[in-house]
């Protein structure tokens, strides 16, 4: 075998003492850069599950916190929608007192209106009536100074009764 090997230009002793060197480094990276890289490895693979894990825990979170936040809106835009119609019905009631405020106003204003017209009324029949006097007075002492017969009294009579009838009517 020794001639064999020399056959083939290789030597044993070399070849043995490059075997012992491969194994002696095989060791040492396995010992020393292998198992560190496994180790490096293994630990960023745990690393990227967990951050995996964290992200899709995070991710159903905000599901859950958009699902909360659509039920509040509706739960507010219901709420908000309650106010608004309450809101309508008091301004609706409050305008009713309004107007019937307003209308009650108006008819003590007319009241008022009517009691004057009335008054002045009164005042302008009072003011006739003294002047019918006055004219009487006026006509019979017209028919006492000029002493006329019966029938211009009768006519003097017939004017002033027409006048009077006259400012009547007018009123």
């Amino acid at each position: 075998m020794n001639e064999l090997f020399h056959k083939l230009g290789v030597e044993w002793k070399l070849l043995l003492a490059q075997i012992v060197n491969f194994v002696i480094l095989l060791f040492l990276l396995k010992k020393f850069l292998y198992k560190p890289l496994i180790n490096l490895m293994n630990s960023r693979r745990q690393k990227i599950v967990e951050g995996l894990e964290k992200a899709k825990k995070g991710e159903e979170e905000f599901q859950k916190i958009q699902e909360l936040r659509e039920k509040e809106l509706i739960k507010i835009q219901k709420e908000a929608e309650v106010i608004i119609a309450k809101a309508k019905d008091v301004g609706d009631k409050k305008q009713q007192e309004i107007l019937k405020e307003a209308e009650e106003k108006t008819k003590k204003i007319i009241e008022i209106g009517k009691g004057m017209i009335e008054i002045e009324k009164e005042k302008m029949l009072k003011e006739v009536r003294q002047d019918i006097a006055d004219l009487v007075v006026a006509a019979t002492g017209k028919i006492l100074e000029e002493k006329m017969d019966k029938g211009r009294e009768k006519e003097m009579i017939n004017e002033v009764i027409k006048k009077l009838e006259k400012q009547r009517s007018g009123i």
